[in-house]
C-alpha cells in the first residue's frame, strides 16, 4: 500500500472525526490522527495542515462549540442552514431514498452498516473512504475503481456546498478553519482522481 493512500485514507478519518458531535475526546481523537499524519511526513502530500484545525479546536470554548454544533447541523429555528447530509444538499431533503440506498450498496460491499441511522452523514461518508482506502481485501484495480466511483457520486457532488454553507453561517472560527481545509482537501483529491 502506497505511504499517500494512507495519509490520504488518515485525512478522510481526521475529517469523519472533526464533523462529529464535539465532545471532549474530540481533541484527543484529533490530535491522535495528526500524529499519525506526521510519523507519515504527511505534508509531502497535501497543503492541509490538520493543526490548523486543531489549534481552532483548543482555542474555542466547549459550550460555545457545542452551541454551534447544534445551530449549525442540527437544529435552528426557522431552518437548519447546514444539515451535514448529503439527501440534503442533494435534494433539499433530509432523507432521499435513492441517496441512502446507493450507499448502503457501498456500504455493504465493503461489511459495513453506517454507525448511526443517516447513513448519509459526511461523518459515515468520510469514514467509508477510510476503509476503503486501507482495505486490503479487494484488488488494487477495483478498489480504484470504486474509490473514484464513490467519490464523483457521493463526496464531489455535495461537499463544497456544505463549505460554502458552513463559512456563511457560523461564528466560530473552528468550523470556519474547518470548512476551508476541507475545500483544499476535496480540491486535491478531485485532482487526484481525475
Amino acid at each position: 500500500m502506497e505511504r499517500e493512500d494512507i495519509v490520504r485514507a488518515l485525512l478522510y478519518k481526521f475529517f469523519s472525526k472533526a464533523f462529529m458531535t464535539p465532545k471532549k475526546e474530540l481533541l484527543v481523537f484529533l490530535e491522535e490522527i495528526e500524529k499519525d499524519l506526521k510519523e507519515l511526513d504527511y505534508r509531502k502530500y497535501t497543503d492541509i495542515n490538520v493543526n490548523e484545525i486543531i489549534n481552532a479546536l483548543r482555542q474555542t470554548d466547549d459550550n460555545k462549540l457545542a452551541t454551534e454544533y447544534v445551530s449549525l447541523f442540527i437544529n435552528k429555528y426557522p431552518k437548519v442552514p447546514c444539515p451535514p447530509h448529503e439527501s440534503y444538499f442533494r435534494s433539499e431533503s433530509l432523507y432521499d431514498p435513492l441517496v441512502i440506498t446507493d450507499l448502503n450498496n457501498f456500504y455493504s460491499k465493503m461489511g459495513l452498516e453506517p454507525k448511526n441511522s443517516f447513513g448519509d452523514h459526511i461523518s459515515n461518508i468520510f469514514e467509508y473512504m477510510f476503509i476503503l482506502l486501507l482495505s486490503e481485501n479487494i484488488t488494487e484495480e477495483e478498489k480504484t475503481k470504486t474509490e473514484r466511483n464513490f467519490f464523483l457520486k457521493h463526496i464531489a457532488s455535495w461537499i463544497m456546498k456544505l463549505t460554502e454553507c458552513i463559512k456563511k453561517n457560523t461564528r466560530e472560527d473552528y468550523y470556519n478553519t474547518l470548512a476551508n481545509l476541507l475545500e483544499t482537501f476535496i480540491s486535491e483529491e478531485k485532482e487526484r482522481l481525475k
